[in-house]
């Protein structure tokens, strides 16, 4: 090779914003999420600036990148380190005496104090904290229901 001629094989960066994103793959589909804000002290903006922010940010990228459907952002808020009431629904493809039947078996194990009934399960949490399952058969292998646990 003669001295001042330039490598046929050197990277040039590119230019582009199109370009760069084609040089990466694209998930399909993203979970963020973001803790809840403990401060060792007053609180104050910053607090979430660690968490929250760069969560916030990334989310937002991804909803432009592959579609806001694509994306969960999950976070929460504790002020005072107690989750309190927590609600959750979901739906699931085993029948509702199936999702009752294995959630009893796991969370017994994991100390919860529960009876069973047709429509679900009531009880305490390890921590005698009111816990609840409702469940709704949606055809022959499919089944919705919300889960309540709190004071």
């Amino acid at each position: 090779m003669q001295q001042g001629s330039k490598s046929e094989n050197k990277f040039s960066p590119p230019t582009d914003v199109k370009s760069v994103l084609q040089m990466f793959k694209k998930p399909k589909k993203v979970v963020v999420t973001a803790g809840m804000p403990y401060a060792n002290g007053p609180l104050h903006l910053g607090h979430l600036a660690g968490a929250h922010v760069p969560a916030d940010i990334y989310a937002r990228w991804m909803r432009m990148l592959i579609g806001s459907e694509n994306v969960l952002f999950v976070n929460g808020n504790d002020d005072h380190k107690d989750a309190g009431n927590v609600r959750v629904a979901f739906t699931s493809p085993a029948a509702a005496a199936t999702v009752r039947d294995w959630l009893q078996q796991r969370l017994t194990k994991a100390g919860f104090t529960l009876s069973a009934d047709r429509a679900g399960l009531t009880g305490k949490t390890d921590d005698g904290k009111p816990f609840a399952l409702r469940l709704t058969d949606e055809g022959a292998s499919k089944s919705s229901g919300t889960i309540e646990m709190g004071d």
